[in-house]
């Protein structure tokens, strides 16, 4: 028999936290993934709201237009591992980089990056990256990184070597734009894949 509880803001179905995924209403256990958990409208539901920077800046960036970004600095043969690069960022959110390295959250990384590799399989990706092409996608990221601290009047953008890739147009779009936008993106790049 299921036993589902509520306590202190925490729901638990037979002692596993768990939290409800939208639009597909999936019980997502953040500490105990599957891959059937994972669900592409979910990803791009939540990664279209969730905030970079802690949602410090002038203008809302999220995740999605964040991952977007990167996929469309990135070459060919690593675009669809950039869209997907900051998945776990729909089940876990986006922590700021100097709470989330600190080492007191070593548990939360783990499980970051146990999501994140379930993400890299369910889409058919080896989870494990080479030094290499971890190397190169770095190189994309900060670049996505340093046009979203322009856009999001940070200054220390001019501080990031990679904002050579830097596009002086980045527009940011309505949450359901952003959606359908990383819908469509995943859908070209995965049939490219095919």
């Amino acid at each position: 028999m299921n036993e589902l509880t509520f306590e202190k803001g925490v729901t638990r179905l037979n002692g596993k936290p768990y939290f409800m995924t939208y639009p597909s209403k999936v019980r997502f256990f953040p500490c105990n993934p599957t891959l059937e958990m994972i669900n592409l409208p979910d990803m791009a539901h939540s990664l279209s709201i969730v905030r970079r920077f802690g949602g410090h800046t002038r203008k809302g960036i999220s995740s999605g237009i964040h991952s977007l970004l990167v996929s469309k600095f990135a070459p060919p043969h690593l675009k669809f591992r950039a869209i997907l690069h900051d998945g776990s960022d729909a089940y876990c959110g986006d922590m700021v980089s100097p709470l989330k390295h600190h080492t007191s959250m070593e548990m939360f990384r783990h499980y970051e990056n146990q999501i994140q590799s379930l993400i890299y399989e369910k889409f058919g990706l080896n989870p494990i990256m080479t030094d290499e092409e971890a190397a190169e996608l770095k190189l994309y990221d900060l670049a996505a990184l340093a046009e979203e601290s322009r856009v999001g009047d940070h200054d220390w953008y001019t501080q990031i070597p990679e904002r050579k890739y830097i596009t002086e147009n980045l527009i940011i779009l309505e949450d359901e734009d952003v959606e359908r936008l990383y819908l469509r993106e995943f859908d070209r790049l995965y049939k490219e894949r095919q």
